[in-house]
């Protein structure tokens, strides 16, 4: 499988996780079985309209955050967060008529479905209103929820070092979410993609605890790393046991949190490595945020078994397939060659 192939599946995915819990995101598991069967919720629904799967803000402003990322690539005259965050500025454009100091270069502002309000986090709204960056050295809140994580897959695709990457993604997050648990988590997200699409590691078991050990060793300290590591211990410990996926996943809490969120998409992500269906499934029927750990349990199952694996039932009606595609194309080429970006990107920035 070529690495291309990988991460058009992890960004495909990824939407396609989120598409799915989308409909049942704010559902507790009772409600979800009662609608849906015991089971729970196996496929999308599909909007009356056009008969797309819809998904949320997350795969929103995980494309955004690929954006922020190709021009960080092609032009090095900001910061890589500078770029991020003036892409957010963009989506933030796209929620609201009055959004402070939007960027307006991002492309894919040109895509009207994107125009839509998908039941955006509070935090990052608050955040990206208040018009001033998130830092891990300077905290703009205490938010440790989920808004961070949900976002940062593209962070992992384009950089090919590992520590870059897991860095990448952590200030990625930290622009909004600033409290530890809120960015080092997306450390330990980066890590885990790093070895599925750059290493093309296959044991998932075993990419966790790897990851889990370089996420202490690039937080050194950390006060709240002993209760994190805990956590995926316990993920780690699920996988492996007989009980039911939603029995697992209730152990490990409701994903609202980023530490909950990664924590649950790693079980996922161990207990179905190669079977797309059966991720996506598993991280969405229970108690909580339903889109986002079924966006980040997509990403990576996605990476592993890269597009080509992909069932057709989760590609063919998701809305901007080929926008997600086409930005996953590009992610590659800055990896590779930022030379070979598109011009819009490797323009000079008017100053």
């Amino acid at each position: 499988m070529d690495r291309l192939d990988r991460m058009r599946g992890c960004l495909l995915l990824s939407a396609a996780g989120d598409a799915l819990g989308y409909a049942v995101e704010f559902d507790r598991l009772k409600e979800i079985q009662k609608t849906y069967g015991p089971n729970g919720i196996q496929s999308y629904e599909l909007s009356p309209f056009d008969h797309k799967a819809i998904f949320s803000d997350d795969t929103q402003m995980t494309l955004f955050t690929a954006e922020g990322l190709l021009f960080a690539s092609a032009r090095k005259d900001r910061s890589e967060k500078e770029y991020i965050w003036l892409a957010y500025m963009d989506w933030l454009t796209t929620q609201f008529d009055d959004a402070p100091e939007p960027f307006q270069k991002c492309r894919i502002l040109d895509e009207k479905r994107l125009h839509h309000r998908r039941a955006p986090g509070n935090t990052c709204l608050g955040a990206l209103k208040g018009g001033v960056m998130g830092t891990m050295e300077e905290p703009i809140n205490h938010s440790k929820g989920c808004g961070g994580i949900m976002r940062i897959a593209p962070c992992a695709l384009v950089h090919r070092d590992r520590h870059e990457a897991a860095v990448s993604a952590a200030e990625a997050s930290a622009l909004t979410h600033t409290h530890p648990m809120g960015y080092i988590p997306s450390a330990t997200m980066a890590f885990i993609l790093h070895s599925i699409v750059w290493e093309e590691e296959t044991d998932m078991k075993q990419i966790v605890l790897d990851a889990m050990h370089d996420t202490e060793e690039l937080f050194p300290g950390n006060a709240y790393m002993p209760e994190y590591m805990d956590l995926m211990n316990r993920a780690v410990a699920c996988a492996e046991n007989s009980k039911s996926d939603m029995e697992n996943i209730r152990e490990l809490g409701e994903g609202w949190v980023a530490d909950e969120a990664m924590a649950i998409a790693a079980y996922c992500a161990m207990r179905h490595p190669t079977d797309a269906s059966a991720v996506l499934r598993a991280a969405v029927n229970h108690d909580g945020d339903s889109d986002s750990t079924g966006a980040v349990a997509g990403a990576i199952v996605g990476a592993m078994i890269g597009k080509e694996a992909i069932p057709a039932e989760w590609t063919k009606h998701l809305e901007c397939r080929a926008l997600i595609e086409a930005m996953a194309d590009d992610l590659f080429k800055a990896a590779q060659d930022p030379a070979s970006l598109p011009k819009m990107y490797r323009s000079e920035v008017i100053q």
